[in-house]
C-alpha cells in the first residue's frame, strides 16, 4: 500500500508516458501507450494475486465499498511483481495481437524498469530482474507465437486419426529433438508421464525445453499425435 501522499501506479505510469511522449516519434509513442494501457488493465485484474494477506484484505474492502482499481490504490513498488504475469500470461493468452506488439511489450517493460529505478520508485535489484524478464520476452514471445501458428497449421493439414486414448493438458516441453517434442503432463489431467509427439522441423527448430503448451493428444497405433493446439507459453 502506498504511503500517505505517495504516488499511485496510475499516476506513475501516466508520468512515464508523458516523458516518453517528449522523446519518441508519434508512431513509436502510440505503441508505448498501447502497451502501458494493457499493462494497467492487467494490474487492475490480476495484481491482487501478489498482495500480502493484510494488503489483500484491505484492497478487497476498498474495492467492494468504493469500487477502486488496483492501480489507484497501490504504489509503483508493486509493479515488478506483476511483470512476469503480464508478459508470460496476459499478453500471450488474453491479448489478440501480432508478434510486433508482443515484442514491443517486452521493450516497453525494459524501458519502464530503467525509468522506475532512475526515479527511485523501485530498487536497482527489482529493476534488473524486471529488465531480464523483459529481455527474454522480446526474444521468446514472437518465437512462441511462431510455434503456435506452425503447430496449428500442421494439425489442420494433418488431422490426427481416431485413437484409443485422448488427453487434454497444459504440457511442459521437457526435451526437443529434430521433428519431435517430449512432453510431460499432469497439470490438469493428472497423467504424469512422458508423451513423444512428431512435429514439423520448423517447430522443433524454434521450440525450447521449459516452454508450456496447451494441447489435445490422441494415442494412435503409431503413437501419440497432436489433435488440437491451444496457447504456447514461452516464458
Amino acid at each position: 500500500m502506498v504511503e500517505q501522499g505517495g504516488p499511485r501506479i496510475e499516476e506513475v505510469l501516466a508520468e512515464f508516458l508523458e516523458e516518453q511522449r517528449r522523446r519518441l516519434r508519434p508512431s513509436t509513442f502510440r505503441r508505448y501507450e498501447e502497451v502501458v494501457e494493457l499493462f494497467e488493465h492487467c494490474l487492475d485484474n490480476y495484481g491482487y494475486q501478489f498482495l500480502e494477506e493484510d494488503e489483500s484484505a484491505l484492497y478487497e474492502k476498498l474495492s467492494r465499498e468504493k469500487g477502486v482499481e488496483f492501480c489507484a490504490v497501490f504504489g509503483p513498488e508493486k509493479i515488478p511483481d506483476c511483470v512476469n504475469e503480464f508478459l508470460s500470461y496476459f499478453m500471450v493468452r488474453k491479448v489478440l495481437c501480432g508478434k510486433d506488439l508482443l515484442r514491443t511489450s517486452g521493450t516497453v517493460m525494459k524501458r519502464l524498469a530503467a525509468w522506475l529505478a532512475e526515479k527511485g520508485y523501485i530498487s536497482q535489484e527489482d529493476a534488473a530482474l524486471m529488465a531480464e524478464t523483459a529481455r527474454e520476452a522480446v526474444r521468446e514471445l514472437p518465437r512462441g507465437r511462431d510455434v503456435q501458428e506452425l503447430l496449428a497449421e500442421y494439425v489442420e493439414a494433418h488431422p490426427a486419426p481416431a485413437g484409443e486414448d485422448f488427453i487434454e493438458d497444459l504440457f511442459k516441453v521437457e526435451k526437443v529433438e529434430p521433428g519431435k517434442l517430449y512432453l510431460s503432463g499432469g497439470g490438469v489431467s493428472g497423467r504424469e508421464e512422458t508423451f513423444v509427439v512428431p512435429v514439423p522441423p520448423e517447430v522443433s527448430a524454434r521450440c525450447r525445453a521449459g516452454w508450456q503448451v496447451t494441447l489435445g493428444l490422441v494415442k494412435t497405433r503409431r503413437g501419440w499425435r497432436i489433435s488440437w493446439v491451444g496457447t504456447v507459453y514461452p516464458l
